[in-house]
């Protein structure tokens, strides 16, 4: 065999064990998957807007996810990204039973120091304020949740406007 041969080899094989490590140890990234299940919305006033958001979130890794921050965004029909932050528990409950025409509240919160297991796949609601009119909302081109970990991590899970 010429050495050029050799080096070709030893290249393959180095190549084959990088691509390998990378694949196990990306696993142990903290991260999420997961979508937007429902959206509901109700105007506050007749510039203002409330996004209520079902959401399903999966740690696929073998790394703890803890919740840092949570926002909820939205890409308006100019392409400027309007970010609210998450609203709390108690607030979602006030204005569900106020405009109980968008039903309950089905799924607990998602909030500040959440542990998302390894694993684990859960439901959450998550609400923000927006500054829209109902037909500024309705052109909107995209919809998102923002979850940051504590280590800096960041996942958006999100849906497209059709």
């Amino acid at each position: 065999m010429t050495p050029g041969r050799y080096i070709a080899i030893g290249l393959a094989l180095a190549t084959a064990l990088a691509g390998l490590w990378l694949m196990l140890s990306g696993r142990t990234v903290a991260r999420l998957d997961g979508g937007i299940l429902q959206v509901r919305s109700v105007a506050t006033d007749t510039r203002a807007q409330v996004v209520i958001l079902d959401v399903r979130v999966s740690n696929p890794g073998r790394a703890l996810f803890m919740v840092k921050s949570v926002s909820v965004l939205i890409e308006d029909a100019e392409g400027t990204l309007l970010e609210a932050e998450a609203a709390a528990e108690p607030d979602i409950d006030r204005l569900l039973d106020y405009h109980k025409l968008l039903g309950p509240r089905y799924n607990p919160t998602l909030k500040s120091r959440q542990r998302i297991e390894p694993g684990q796949t859960s439901d959450y609601t998550i609400a923000g304020a927006f500054l829209l009119t109902e037909a500024e909302l309705a052109q909107r081109r995209s919809l998102r949740v923002r979850i940051v970990d504590v280590d800096g991590a960041q996942a958006d899970l999100g849906m497209q406007k059709r």
